[in-house]
């Protein structure tokens, strides 16, 4: 063998190494969220004086984060029907290092109106989180989802 050719493969190593190390801790010091349980405390109407304007309704979350960094979390609802919620509190922040948080989401909606949702009718949907930055090889999902169907609880609406 020549010494280009063994100055290549040398070079090639080295640029390798140079370019992957950092690339390997780059991923793996990535956010790595987790999303532990989802559970709901029950829908209630918003009113306006006598006038049911809206639904609101609360999610209790618990994630953890395994990666190093800290990241930002974006959420929203869909129900079944179509209908879209987003929550109060337009993002949740949650640090890195191995971190468990519990979070409480008020969705909110001023456009759904008292026809979409009767009294006694369960809400069933999709509760979507998108963490930025979440890790993922080329296989899974960036966004974690969990399936809720939330009983109307207009006793929630007084604790508020």
């Amino acid at each position: 063998m020549s010494w280009e050719g063994i100055t290549a493969i040398a070079t090639s190593t080295t640029v390798v190494v140079a370019l992957g190390v950092p690339l390997m801790l780059w991923l793996l010091t990535k956010p790595k969220v987790y999303l532990l349980d989802a559970s709901s405390r029950g829908w209630f109407y918003i009113y306006k004086g006598e006038e049911i304007i809206g639904v609101r309704f609360l999610v209790s979350l618990r994630l953890r984060n395994c990666g190093t960094e800290n990241t930002t979390i974006t959420t929203k609802f869909v129900s079944s029907n179509g209908l879209i919620f987003h929550p109060i509190e337009k993002s949740l922040e949650l640090e890195g290092r191995g971190t468990f948080r519990d979070f409480t989401l008020i969705f909110d909606s001023d456009n759904v109106k008292k026809q979409f949702l009767k009294e006694g009718q369960t809400l069933e949907g999709i509760l979507s989180l998108e963490p930025w930055g979440n890790r993922r090889l080329g296989f899974g999902s960036k966004t974690l989802t969990a399936k809720l169907n939330i009983p109307e609880n207009q006793g929630e609406r007084m604790s508020q």
